[in-house]
This record gives structure tokens, C-alpha cells and sequence, in this order.
């Protein structure tokens, strides 16, 4: 991998692996905060932590926390912790209060702070529109991380004989537990394929899919 890359070396979560285990598929995240991969490895490493990632990442490097070749992470739930390897990619979305709790109007003020935040450390991304009440809009994901995203879970998939094959697809909570669509053996999907309840990272489609397919993954819509 061509992406800045270190090791936690004092990660505190992560349950151990059984000797034959082996993995069907890498989920993708956003941290949903405001904190880049050095910040929100910090907040997940803290304790009681509600959850964490085999690895955390921003435009500028790659954290790994959980070594997936010994360990499993608490990323998408128990019922697929013990299946998927969880990535993060941590680069503000949205705002978080959302404009449902401190109206529209104030929301997107603090998206122009957020949006002058991450041209200060170095990401080209945009403002555009989203269709949800609780965050009528969001920001793009930069290409150079959508680049080092597909980087890397080419690396997890081919390390781990994951099939790179992806779900490219709006549709929420859409994957069985046997990682199938469509009666379609898959092996790279998004949290909002697993539950209905999440959205991450339906927003950042558009830029995340054409970055897995130059890498030669086959996106299923």
C-alpha cells in the first residue's frame, strides 16, 4: 500500500481469532464525528469504548488497531464482528445534532465551519445535497481518500481470499449473514447494508464505487 501506515501499538480492544478462522468480508465505516483517524483512534481506544475498528483511516494515513489475522473488532455487531474485518474512514460527514435538532439553517452554518476545517487540513471536498431531513446535506468524500480506501480493501481482500466483488447499492440492510445479494457471493459492503438503522456510507457512493472498480472490484447495484 502506497498510503502512510502505522500500527497502534497499545489498542486495548479485540477478541481473539480461533485458529481456523477465516473471514468473509470487509465492512465499510465513517466515524460519523468530527475528528480525523488519529483523533477518533484516540476515542475509540478510551475506556468503556462502544466500539471499534481494525482499522482507522484519513486522507493522511492508515491506523491499524485490531490485527485481523489474530483478532476480531466490535465494529458492525456480534453477529458480524466475527465475519467482517471493519474499516473507518474518518473524515467529517455531517454535523451531528443534525438540522432536526437545531434547524436548517444553523446546521449548514456548521457545515461551512466544518467544510473550512477540512480545506485547512488538505481535502477537496463539497457541500452538496442529501435526501434526509435530519441531514439535508453533507460532504463529499476526497478523492485521494476514496483512493487509499479501495487501496487498502484490495489489500484486506486479496490478503484474506475475500471475493472483490461489492455492494454498490442505496438499498439499507440488504446482506445476509453469509455475505449474499442477490443470491450473490459478495465480500465488500457498506454498514448501511447490514441494518437498516445506519447510513454509512450511502452518501459517499458516488466516489467510493468508481474508486473500487479501477481497482477491478465488481460493484452490484
Amino acid at each position: 500500500m502506497s498510503h502512510p501506515y502505522s500500527v497502534v501499538p497499545d489498542f486495548q480492544y479485540g477478541k481473539d481469532r480461533g485458529k481456523n478462522h477465516s473471514w468473509l468480508g470487509v465492512v465499510l465505516h465513517w466515524s460519523a464525528g468530527h475528528s480525523f483517524a488519529e483523533s477518533t483512534v484516540k476515542y475509540i481506544n478510551r475506556p468503556k469504548s462502544g466500539g471499534w475498528y481494525n482499522y482507522v483511516m484519513d486522507k493522511h494515513t492508515t491506523f491499524q488497531t485490531v490485527d485481523p489475522l489474530y483478532k476480531t473488532a466490535g465494529h458492525a455487531g456480534k453477529d458480524w464482528n466475527t465475519k467482517t474485518i471493519g474499516v473507518c474512514i474518518a473524515q467529517p460527514v455531517v454535523y451531528l445534532p443534525g438540522a432536526l435538532k437545531i434547524g436548517t439553517t444553523a446546521y449548514m452554518f456548521q457545515m461551512e465551519k466544518l467544510h473550512k476545517k477540512l480545506k485547512d487540513n488538505g481535502y477537496e471536498v463539497d457541500i452538496v445535497n442529501y435526501n434526509s431531513a435530519q441531514y439535508p446535506f453533507v460532504f463529499t468524500l476526497d478523492k485521494e481518500l476514496a483512493d487509499a480506501t479501495s487501496d487498502l480493501t484490495d489489500f484486506l481482500c486479496k490478503q484474506h481470499s475475500i471475493p472483490r466483488v461489492v455492494v454498490g447499492t442505496q438499498n439499507k440492510g440488504v446482506i445476509s449473514l453469509d455475505m449474499r445479494y442477490k443470491e450473490r457471493r459478495i465480500g465488500v459492503c457498506h454498514h448501511h447494508h447490514l441494518t437498516p438503522r445506519k447510513f454509512d456510507c450511502d452518501p459517499w457512493l458516488d466516489q467510493l464505487n468508481p474508486a473500487l472498480a479501477n481497482r477491478g472490484f465488481t460493484i452490484l447495484e
